[in-house]
């Protein structure tokens, strides 16, 4: 488990989520690990706060955003977690979130996709803005801009999942992406910079 100062640090960070975000990575636990792996996750956040176990998190509710780290820093003690498991993690998050799976029917057009990421993002985060910088669709790629969060440098890999498997739902085609600027990366780097691409 993390030290108790690096809990403190962490629980201290600016910002909110959804709990329908804290839940999907229960339920990524649970179908990829199992049951005994599920409950020993609850133990150990249970250690940290008694109150905050799955079936006690409500979906539409706030919680510290630094939840979301120390979940995923007990996924790299527990379950051996690395880069690409919170690459997954994201990916599964579309799927697995009760909203996500309520407000894909705004995103009917590309204008209305432009319009609906600021508020989709608004919807989980109360921290950082999420922009659609630019769109082409002649030459089929579109570019997120993710302004004033610098939350923890696991999370580009867990937006990175997620952006791809969002942008699958939405366009029903299989899309790559690459996070091309990061302020852990790039010093100079202001904000996150996603490119997703697909193909006809």
């Amino acid at each position: 488990m993390p030290s108790q100062k690096k809990i403190k640090d962490i629980l201290a960070l600016s910002g909110e989520v959804r709990g329908d975000v804290l839940k999907t990575d229960f339920k990524y636990v649970l179908e990829v690990h199992g049951r005994k792996e599920f409950d020993q996750l609850n133990r150990e956040i249970k250690k940290i706060q008694g109150n905050l176990i799955y079936h006690k998190i409500s979906n539409i509710s706030w919680y510290p955003v630094g939840w979301k780290v120390i979940i995923m820093e007990l996924g790299k003690e527990l379950f051996d977690w690395k880069k690409k498991d919170f690459y997954e993690l994201g990916r599964s998050a579309s799927s697995n979130s009760f909203l996500t799976r309520t407000i894909l029917r705004y995103f009917t057009s590309w204008e209305k996709i432009v319009q609906e990421v600021p508020k989709y993002w608004k919807k989980y985060w109360n921290t950082g803005t999420l922009e659609v910088h630019k769109k082409n669709l002649s030459e089929k790629y579109l570019v997120l801009r993710l302004k004033n969060f610098n939350i923890h440098s696991n999370l580009c890999f867990y937006l990175q999942g997620h952006f791809k498997s969002f942008a699958e739902l939405i366009l029903n085609k299989k899309v790559s992406i690459e996070e091309s600027k990061c302020p852990y990366k790039q010093k100079n780097n202001k904000f996150h910079e996603f490119i997703i691409k697909w193909k006809q």
